[in-house]
């Protein structure tokens, strides 16, 4: 399986999401799991309906970009 990251526009809403999550400590375990839900729900619900599937590669590079933005996040606040 190829996974395609960084395959639209959306992926860079996904890394700075990523990153904004990292910045802001109080809410980061609620925007972490609202992502992933979001992003379940996109792909089984929304492709669905519409008979345009989202191929699981696009799903996981969604999931792959958001996580790289919040792991380059965190590495800029730990190391101020």
């Amino acid at each position: 399986m190829k996974v395609e990251v960084f395959d639209d526009l959306h992926s860079l809403g996904h890394l700075i999401l990523g990153f904004l999550t990292a910045i802001i400590p109080f809410l980061r375990v609620a925007i972490v799991m609202l992502f992933i839900l979001y992003e379940i729900v996109e792909f089984m619900y929304k492709y669905g309906v519409k008979k345009k599937r989202e191929p699981v590669e696009n799903f996981i590079g969604d999931i792959l970009e958001y996580f790289l933005g919040l792991g380059f996040g965190a590495v800029v606040v730990w190391s101020i």
